[in-house]
């Protein structure tokens, strides 16, 4: 199958512990139908947490294991801020509406520095640390967290 299409996904208004299982297997199910670009629709988002974080991660990781790109459109401010605190826009193309995420060139990713995977892509860079009880961070590469 061709990778040249795109297609919108929209999510919930509340991405959670409660969906995130849900929303991942969503976005892993259109990505396996051969888009080459998916963007999960967020615009009508108005919260977010680290499970929620941790679903689009990972659903990155499979599309870029499948040869196709996660593009993120999110408007609101609380749900861009939980993505700055948790890192998601080192790993995820972020974009302020899904038609700017379909018609705009690959943007919102930086390179790593000093990548925490081991050389894994940055998705799994992004989605591998968690916090240990003396605060450092601590490599969980096998393990579905929050960032």
């Amino acid at each position: 199958m061709s990778k040249s299409r795109a297609i919108v996904l929209p999510l919930p208004a509340e991405l959670d512990i409660a969906n995130a299982d849900q929303v991942h297997a969503d976005l892993v199910a259109v990505i396996d139908q051969g888009y080459a670009t998916v963007v999960a629709d967020l615009s009508g988002t108005s919260f977010c947490d680290c499970a929620g974080v941790a679903a689009l991660l990972a659903a990155g990781n499979h599309a870029a294991s499948a040869g196709a790109q996660l593009r993120i459109a999110v408007r609101a401010k609380p749900v861009l801020r939980v993505f700055e605190l948790t890192g998601l826009p080192l790993a995820l193309p972020v974009y302020p509406s899904s038609r700017a995420a379909l018609h705009e060139p690959a943007a919102g990713t930086r390179p790593q520095r000093g990548n925490p995977a081991g050389g894994a892509s940055p998705v799994a860079a992004a989605s591998c640390l968690r916090q240990s009880g003396a605060g450092e961070s601590a490599p969980q590469p096998h393990r579905r967290q929050c960032p």
